[in-house]
């Protein structure tokens, strides 16, 4: 896993938390937060998930959107009702393993084979 995407992820949970004050989520405003907000964080320049694979922004977002929407689908029966913080980390590394796996599988052609990409694997 990219160790950088994931302390994005957890920097922005942080900070979602604080805005909210570092009030519990409720299951629907977790799942939005993370369908509307991880595609572009994902997908960012200097990101793994752009850097490391012959992909366009738009590409990049747009599997990365629908691979979130499908992880969180298939965790639906899963996932708390209220989501605290560390249920936020959890479920965010559970999500984020799921679109790795499938954002590899969907674009392992269009690996860049260099040292920077193969050792963040």
């Amino acid at each position: 896993m990219n160790r950088l995407t994931i302390r994005l992820f957890l920097l922005i949970m942080i900070s979602f938390f604080s805005v909210s004050h570092a009030a519990d989520l409720t299951q629907d405003q977790w799942i939005n937060f993370m369908t509307k907000n991880m595609p572009g964080l994902f997908c960012k320049a200097g990101q793994y998930y752009r850097d490391c694979f012959d992909v366009t922004k738009k590409e990049c977002e747009d599997t990365a959107a629908l691979t979130i929407e499908l992880c969180i689908l298939n965790h639906s029966q899963e996932l708390p009702d209220i989501f605290t913080y560390d249920e936020s980390r959890r479920w965010g590394s559970i999500v984020e393993k799921c679109v790795d796996e499938e954002y590899n599988r969907s674009f392992s052609n269009q690996k860049k084979d260099t040292p920077e990409c193969n050792e963040i694997k």
